[in-house]
C-alpha cells in the first residue's frame, strides 16, 4: 500500500484532515449530518464515513488503479472482511463478487466519533429509539 493511501485512511478514520497530490480527507463537526468524515480522488468522493462508523465506498465511475488502490487501503478495518477489490480482465470484484463501482457500504459501525458531552441531548434521544446504524438527528 502507498504512503498516501495508508495516510488518508489513518486521517478519515481517526478524524484529522488530510490532503496530499490528488487525495483529500475532510470532516464535519456536526454530529447531527449522516455523513460526517469524506476521501476524495481528483475532486470526486470515494468513501464517506457515517457518525457511527459505517463506511460507504464507491468508484465514482473511475475504473483505475489509484482508486482501486485508495479503497483497498480500508482492507485493513475490521480484520480484514471489508474491502477487497481485484479486476480480472476488466471487471471489478469486491470481496469476491462483481461490483459495479456504484456506492456501497462495506463496514457497518457501531462507533461514535463524538462524546456524549459532543453529541447533545437531542442526538442521544435519536439514538437511544434508533434501531439502525445512522440516525437523523431531529
Amino acid at each position: 500500500m502507498r504512503q498516501i493511501t495508508q495516510d488518508a485512511v489513518n486521517a478519515m478514520v481517526f478524524d484529522e484532515e488530510f490532503k496530499k497530490g490528488n487525495t483529500k480527507v475532510w470532516h464535519y463537526n456536526d454530529p447531527c449530518e449522516e455523513f460526517v468524515s469524506f476521501m476524495s480522488l481528483h475532486g470526486s468522493i470515494i468513501a464517506k464515513m457515517t457518525a457511527m462508523g459505517s463506511l460507504y465506498i464507491q468508484n465514482a465511475g473511475y475504473f483505475t488503479n489509484v482508486t482501486k488502490e485508495r479503497l483497498n487501503g480500508f482492507k485493513d478495518l475490521a480484520g480484514g472482511q471489508n474491502v477487497n477489490i481485484v479486476q480480472k480482465e476488466g471487471i471489478w470484484y469486491l470481496n469476491g463478487m462483481e461490483w459495479d463501482g456504484e456506492w456501497i457500504c462495506v463496514l457497518n459501525g457501531n462507533r461514535l466519533h463524538y462524546t456524549e458531552k459532543q453529541l447533545g441531548q437531542a442526538f442521544k434521544d435519536c439514538l437511544a429509539i434508533c434501531s439502525m446504524d445512522c440516525c437523523y438527528c431531529p
